[in-house]
Protein backbone atom coordinates (compact mmCIF):
# COMPACT_ATOMS: atom_id res chain seq x y z
CA UNK A 1 0.00 0.00 0.00
CA UNK A 2 1.26 3.49 -0.90
CA UNK A 3 2.79 5.56 1.92
CA UNK A 4 0.41 8.41 1.14
CA UNK A 5 -2.52 6.14 1.93
CA UNK A 6 -1.07 5.27 5.36
CA UNK A 7 -0.36 8.94 6.03
CA UNK A 8 -3.89 9.86 4.99
CA UNK A 9 -5.40 7.25 7.33
CA UNK A 10 -3.26 8.53 10.19
CA UNK A 11 -4.30 12.15 9.62
CA UNK A 12 -7.98 11.17 9.43
CA UNK A 13 -7.74 9.33 12.75
CA UNK A 14 -5.94 12.27 14.36
CA UNK A 15 -8.61 14.65 13.09
CA UNK A 16 -11.42 12.44 14.41
CA UNK A 17 -9.77 12.28 17.84
CA UNK A 18 -9.35 16.06 17.94
CA UNK A 19 -12.95 16.59 16.86
CA UNK A 20 -14.60 14.34 19.43
CA UNK A 21 -12.39 15.84 22.14
CA UNK A 22 -13.39 19.41 21.27
CA UNK A 23 -17.12 18.74 21.01
CA UNK A 24 -17.03 17.02 24.40
CA UNK A 25 -18.25 13.61 23.33
CA UNK A 26 -15.45 11.92 25.20
CA UNK A 27 -12.34 12.88 27.08
CA UNK A 28 -9.50 11.81 24.84
CA UNK A 29 -7.24 10.20 27.42
CA UNK A 30 -4.16 8.16 26.75
CA UNK A 31 -6.22 4.96 27.18
CA UNK A 32 -8.73 6.07 24.58
CA UNK A 33 -5.97 6.99 22.15
CA UNK A 34 -4.44 3.56 22.75
CA UNK A 35 -7.81 1.96 21.98
CA UNK A 36 -8.11 3.84 18.69
CA UNK A 37 -4.57 2.88 17.71
CA UNK A 38 -5.23 -0.79 18.52
CA UNK A 39 -8.46 -0.82 16.50
CA UNK A 40 -6.67 0.83 13.57
CA UNK A 41 -3.83 -1.69 13.74
CA UNK A 42 -6.31 -4.56 13.84
CA UNK A 43 -8.26 -3.28 10.83
CA UNK A 44 -5.11 -2.66 8.78
CA UNK A 45 -3.62 -6.06 9.67
CA UNK A 46 -6.79 -7.88 8.59
CA UNK A 47 -7.01 -5.77 5.43
CA UNK A 48 -3.43 -6.67 4.49
CA UNK A 49 -4.08 -10.33 5.25
CA UNK A 50 -7.17 -10.44 3.06
CA UNK A 51 -5.73 -8.41 0.18
CA UNK A 52 -2.23 -9.67 -0.41
CA UNK A 53 -0.22 -11.20 2.40
CA UNK A 54 -1.66 -14.42 3.84
CA UNK A 55 0.63 -14.22 6.85
CA UNK A 56 -0.41 -15.96 10.06
CA UNK A 57 1.20 -13.15 12.08
CA UNK A 58 -1.05 -10.55 10.43
CA UNK A 59 -4.13 -12.66 11.09
CA UNK A 60 -3.25 -13.10 14.77
CA UNK A 61 -2.43 -9.40 15.22
CA UNK A 62 -5.70 -8.37 13.62
CA UNK A 63 -7.94 -10.77 15.55
CA UNK A 64 -6.26 -9.98 18.90
CA UNK A 65 -5.91 -6.20 18.77
CA UNK A 66 -9.28 -5.39 17.17
CA UNK A 67 -11.61 -6.70 19.93
CA UNK A 68 -9.15 -5.68 22.65
CA UNK A 69 -9.07 -2.12 21.36
CA UNK A 70 -12.86 -2.05 21.11
CA UNK A 71 -13.12 -3.16 24.72
CA UNK A 72 -10.79 -0.44 25.97
CA UNK A 73 -12.57 2.21 23.92
CA UNK A 74 -16.06 1.20 25.05
CA UNK A 75 -14.93 1.23 28.67
CA UNK A 76 -13.36 4.70 28.32
CA UNK A 77 -16.57 6.21 26.95
CA UNK A 78 -18.59 4.53 29.72
CA UNK A 79 -20.63 2.10 27.66
CA UNK A 80 -19.38 -1.04 29.43
CA UNK A 81 -17.98 -1.87 32.87
CA UNK A 82 -14.43 -2.79 33.73
CA UNK A 83 -15.28 -6.49 33.95
CA UNK A 84 -16.59 -6.59 30.41
CA UNK A 85 -13.45 -4.83 29.20
CA UNK A 86 -11.55 -7.93 30.35
CA UNK A 87 -13.98 -10.08 28.36
CA UNK A 88 -12.96 -8.27 25.18
CA UNK A 89 -9.34 -9.04 26.01
CA UNK A 90 -10.14 -12.75 26.47
CA UNK A 91 -12.06 -12.67 23.21
CA UNK A 92 -8.96 -11.39 21.45
CA UNK A 93 -6.78 -14.13 22.94
CA UNK A 94 -9.33 -16.81 22.00
CA UNK A 95 -9.52 -15.52 18.43
CA UNK A 96 -5.73 -15.50 18.30
CA UNK A 97 -5.66 -19.25 18.98
CA UNK A 98 -8.48 -19.89 16.54
CA UNK A 99 -6.57 -17.88 13.92
CA UNK A 100 -3.91 -20.60 13.95
CA UNK A 101 -6.56 -23.18 13.05
CA UNK A 102 -8.26 -20.93 10.49
CA UNK A 103 -4.93 -20.37 8.77
CA UNK A 104 -4.13 -24.10 8.65
CA UNK A 105 -6.87 -26.59 9.50
CA UNK A 106 -4.23 -29.23 10.26
CA UNK A 107 -3.36 -27.29 13.41
CA UNK A 108 -6.41 -28.73 15.19
CA UNK A 109 -4.79 -28.39 18.63
CA UNK A 110 -5.49 -24.64 18.58
CA UNK A 111 -9.24 -25.34 18.70
CA UNK A 112 -8.94 -26.59 22.30
CA UNK A 113 -7.50 -23.47 24.01
CA UNK A 114 -9.26 -21.13 21.61
CA UNK A 115 -12.64 -22.80 21.98
CA UNK A 116 -12.42 -23.12 25.77
CA UNK A 117 -11.40 -19.48 26.20
CA UNK A 118 -14.26 -18.44 23.94
CA UNK A 119 -16.78 -20.49 25.95
CA UNK A 120 -15.48 -19.10 29.25
CA UNK A 121 -15.60 -15.56 27.86
CA UNK A 122 -19.17 -15.84 26.61
CA UNK A 123 -20.49 -17.39 29.84
CA UNK A 124 -18.67 -14.78 31.93
CA UNK A 125 -20.12 -11.95 29.85
CA UNK A 126 -23.63 -13.39 30.15
CA UNK A 127 -23.29 -13.48 33.93
CA UNK A 128 -22.57 -9.74 33.98
CA UNK A 129 -25.78 -8.92 32.14
CA UNK A 130 -28.16 -11.74 33.07
CA UNK A 131 -28.15 -12.25 36.84
CA UNK A 132 -30.38 -15.32 36.77
CA UNK A 133 -27.93 -17.20 34.57
CA UNK A 134 -25.61 -17.69 37.53
CA UNK A 135 -27.37 -20.94 38.47
CA UNK A 136 -26.67 -22.33 35.01
CA UNK A 137 -23.13 -20.97 34.51
CA UNK A 138 -21.38 -24.26 35.29
CA UNK A 139 -23.76 -26.19 33.05
CA UNK A 140 -23.25 -23.78 30.14
CA UNK A 141 -19.49 -23.78 30.52
CA UNK A 142 -19.00 -27.55 30.52
CA UNK A 143 -21.63 -27.98 27.83
CA UNK A 144 -19.59 -25.56 25.72
CA UNK A 145 -16.40 -27.52 26.46
CA UNK A 146 -18.21 -30.63 25.24
CA UNK A 147 -19.09 -28.86 21.99
CA UNK A 148 -15.41 -28.00 21.47
CA UNK A 149 -14.37 -31.66 21.70
CA UNK A 150 -17.40 -32.75 19.68
CA UNK A 151 -16.23 -30.45 16.88
CA UNK A 152 -12.80 -32.09 16.95
CA UNK A 153 -14.45 -35.51 16.73
CA UNK A 154 -16.54 -34.44 13.73
CA UNK A 155 -13.51 -33.18 11.75
CA UNK A 156 -11.52 -36.39 12.17
CA UNK A 157 -9.99 -37.92 9.06
CA UNK A 158 -7.16 -40.23 8.05
CA UNK A 159 -4.46 -37.65 8.81
CA UNK A 160 -6.04 -36.24 11.97
CA UNK A 161 -7.08 -39.22 14.06
CA UNK A 162 -9.35 -37.45 16.52
CA UNK A 163 -11.63 -40.30 17.49
CA UNK A 164 -10.43 -39.90 21.09
CA UNK A 165 -12.23 -36.54 21.27
CA UNK A 166 -15.58 -38.27 21.82
CA UNK A 167 -14.54 -39.32 25.34
CA UNK A 168 -13.88 -35.81 26.76
CA UNK A 169 -16.96 -34.63 24.87
CA UNK A 170 -19.19 -37.20 26.61
CA UNK A 171 -17.50 -36.53 29.96
CA UNK A 172 -18.08 -32.78 29.61
CA UNK A 173 -21.74 -33.22 28.64
CA UNK A 174 -22.44 -35.57 31.55
CA UNK A 175 -20.65 -33.33 34.05
CA UNK A 176 -22.65 -30.39 32.70
CA UNK A 177 -25.87 -32.29 33.45
CA UNK A 178 -24.56 -33.12 36.93
CA UNK A 179 -23.86 -29.44 37.64
CA UNK A 180 -27.27 -28.45 36.30
CA UNK A 181 -28.94 -30.86 38.71
CA UNK A 182 -27.04 -29.97 41.89
CA UNK A 183 -26.58 -26.21 41.35
CA UNK A 184 -30.00 -25.31 40.02
CA UNK A 185 -32.97 -24.80 42.31
CA UNK A 186 -35.25 -25.04 39.31
CA UNK A 187 -37.38 -28.18 39.62
CA UNK A 188 -38.08 -28.26 35.89
CA UNK A 189 -34.34 -28.29 35.17
CA UNK A 190 -33.81 -31.19 37.56
CA UNK A 191 -36.63 -33.17 35.97
CA UNK A 192 -35.10 -32.43 32.55
CA UNK A 193 -31.75 -33.83 33.70
CA UNK A 194 -33.41 -36.98 35.06
CA UNK A 195 -35.25 -37.62 31.79
CA UNK A 196 -32.13 -37.00 29.70
CA UNK A 197 -30.09 -39.45 31.80
CA UNK A 198 -32.79 -42.11 31.42
CA UNK A 199 -32.88 -41.61 27.65
CA UNK A 200 -29.10 -41.80 27.39
CA UNK A 201 -29.09 -44.99 29.46
CA UNK A 202 -31.77 -46.58 27.27
CA UNK A 203 -29.85 -45.60 24.16
CA UNK A 204 -26.68 -47.25 25.49
CA UNK A 205 -28.59 -50.42 26.41
CA UNK A 206 -30.16 -50.68 22.97
CA UNK A 207 -26.82 -50.04 21.28
CA UNK A 208 -25.10 -52.68 23.42
CA UNK A 209 -27.85 -55.22 22.79
CA UNK A 210 -27.75 -54.62 19.06
CA UNK A 211 -23.98 -55.03 19.00
CA UNK A 212 -24.23 -58.33 20.90
CA UNK A 213 -26.80 -59.95 18.61
CA UNK A 214 -25.42 -62.45 16.04
CA UNK A 215 -25.83 -61.56 12.43
CA UNK A 216 -28.81 -63.17 10.70
CA UNK A 217 -27.97 -66.04 8.44
CA UNK A 218 -28.84 -65.31 4.85
CA UNK A 219 -30.42 -67.80 2.43
CA UNK A 220 -28.44 -70.94 1.87
CA UNK A 221 -26.07 -72.00 4.57
CA UNK A 222 -22.40 -72.16 3.70
CA UNK A 223 -20.96 -75.54 4.54
CA UNK A 224 -17.49 -75.94 5.93
CA UNK A 225 -14.90 -76.86 3.30
CA UNK A 226 -14.25 -80.33 4.75
CA UNK A 227 -17.95 -81.27 4.78
CA UNK A 228 -18.44 -79.98 1.25
CA UNK A 229 -15.45 -81.97 0.02
CA UNK A 230 -16.72 -85.09 1.76
CA UNK A 231 -20.09 -84.88 0.06
CA UNK A 232 -18.62 -84.47 -3.40
CA UNK A 233 -17.24 -87.99 -3.71
CA UNK A 234 -15.14 -88.65 -6.82
CA UNK A 235 -16.65 -91.08 -9.37
CA UNK A 236 -15.61 -94.69 -9.01
CA UNK A 237 -13.00 -95.78 -11.49
CA UNK A 238 -13.95 -98.66 -13.81
CA UNK A 239 -12.61 -102.02 -12.69
CA UNK A 240 -10.67 -104.07 -15.25
CA UNK A 241 -12.85 -106.50 -17.01
CA UNK A 242 -16.10 -104.64 -16.46
CA UNK A 243 -18.16 -104.05 -19.55
CA UNK A 244 -16.31 -106.61 -21.60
Amino acid sequence: MDRRVWLGIGLILAGILALIHNVGWVDVTSQFVLAVIMVAIGIMALALYLRQDRSLALLIIGLVTLPWGFGIGLYEIGWIGFGLEGNFFLLGVALGFLAVYLHNDRQWWAVIPGGMLLVFDVVSALQDYIYSIGDFAGFLMFFGFGLVFLYLYLIRDEKNRLGWARYPAWASFLFALFLLYIQSDNRAAQIFVSVVLILIGLGLLLAGRKAGEPEEESGAQIQPPDEAAARQEPPEAEQPGEGE
